[in-house]
């Protein structure tokens, strides 16, 4: 496989592309730099704000190759080597295969795959071949529609939990073969992200707790949709809106009961053990440039927060953190020239590491994968938007 080469993305995994650009325009308007200097700037992140010492993280190497363990290798062979069993999408043609934004996708137990489409607020599920089945949601209030759709996750085999963005959870049932619609529960905030570990659901509220010290953003939920804990407290600061922004990422789990936490304004992935929420470590990536936040204050008053893109002329935004069924966990980078965030120009390639859910060890793995959506099992999903949004099944290497 060669090289990914520089592509014009006009989505990105979770539907956050063009506010993520809009904000990086913003940071890179001199008059608001100016304004926002005139006015004092908070770098972040402040490390007396972290729960953790930064300096205590385990530090994923670019070298790492030279002595890559057996896992690594191995799981990099196996990725490398899958065999696409199915391509789903088309740049015109029949609705079920047009996609807007896909924010995720997760197999079912029948095999099936389903995906998330944020602009259409769908989910499509398709067979094995990539033939369209069915699809449900839809863009509305009512029982089994669908107002944002962020993620999804199948607790069990039999159900689907789709996160909105407007502070709910849609539970969908397989009957007869079809995802029927159970309920809608509604939730205290804004969910980002989910994934299951040991029977639990774990579901990531960054924006739950304004407090400093308090709360944390990771709330395990039994099946029946009750929280039964709340832990994780990456980045304590008074200012919401920082702190929202510093506590945002994405997860997983593995099938060892942990679950990982990437944060997109740190280079900074956190484990925790579910059962206890104890933190168990913490990790950063070598050359990984996260661009920081200035905090300011607009003329009225309001707070407003900028990524400071000036400091590199390359940097970094999170893309996926995906795997822990029995393989490695993959987190990925897009790699952004800030030349091209200046000329409007929306473009990434995908840096991929490897990581062990229970140790943080990784090492990097390069260039030539496509960013992955999900990764279960021998089975993986991948993701290309261009020249129209797609994505690829595919069965790992053995």
């Amino acid at each position: 496989m060669t090289t990914r080469r520089w592509a014009v993305v006009t989505r990105w995994r979770r539907g956050r592309s063009r506010l993520l650009l809009t904000s990086l325009l913003a940071a890179a308007t001199p008059g608001c730099v100016e304004r926002a200097q005139q006015r004092g700037v908070v770098e972040h992140p402040i490390a007396d704000s972290m729960s953790v010492d930064p300096d205590a993280a385990v530090v994923v190497r670019r070298n790492a190759s030279a002595s890559e363990p057996r896992w690594a290798r191995a799981a990099v062979e196996r990725l490398r080597g899958r065999t696409v069993t199915a391509t789903i999408g088309a740049p015109e043609g029949d609705a079920e295969y047009l996609f807007g934004s896909v924010v995720d996708a997760t197999f079912l137990s029948d095999g099936s795959l389903a995906v998330l489409d944020r602009q259409g607020s769908m989910l499509r599920v398709y067979g094995a071949s990539g033939e369209h089945r069915y699809s449900v949601g839809g863009l509305g209030k009512g029982p089994g529609e669908l107002d944002v759709p962020v993620a999804l996750v199948a607790p069990n085999a039999t159900d689907v939990w789709i996160l909105d963005g407007a502070q709910a959870i849609h539970r969908f049932r397989d009957v007869n073969g079809r995802l029927t619609f159970v309920d809608r529960l509604p939730i205290e905030s804004f969910p980002r992200d989910a994934c299951t570990a040991n029977g639990s659901v774990v579901v990531h509220m960054p924006a739950h707790q304004p407090e400093a010290t308090a709360g944390g953003v990771l709330f395990r939920y039994d099946p029946g949709g009750t929280a039964r804990a709340q832990f994780a407290v990456p980045y304590r600061y008074l200012e919401r809106l920082v702190a929202n922004r510093m506590k945002r990422g994405f997860i997983t789990c593995s099938n060892t009961g942990v679950v990982l936490l990437g944060l997109e304004s740190m280079n900074r992935l956190d484990a925790y053990r579910v059962s206890d929420g104890a933190l168990l470590w913490h990790a950063t990536f070598e050359d990984v440039r996260i661009p920081k936040l200035r905090e300011s204050r607009l003329q009225d008053g309001r707070p407003s927060v900028q990524a400071a893109i000036d400091e590199y002329s390359s940097f970094h935004q999170l893309l996926s953190v995906v795997g822990g069924d029995g393989m490695p966990v993959v987190v990925q980078y897009g790699r952004r020239r800030t030349s091209d965030v200046r000329a409007r120009e929306d473009r990434y390639v995908v840096e991929t590491f490897l990581l062990l859910p229970e140790s943080g060890e990784g090492v990097y793995v390069g260039e030539d994968l496509p960013q992955l959506l999900a990764l279960t099992g021998d089975r993986v999903v991948a993701l290309y938007v261009e020249p129209y949004p797609r994505v690829e099944v595919a069965t790992l290497a053995r």
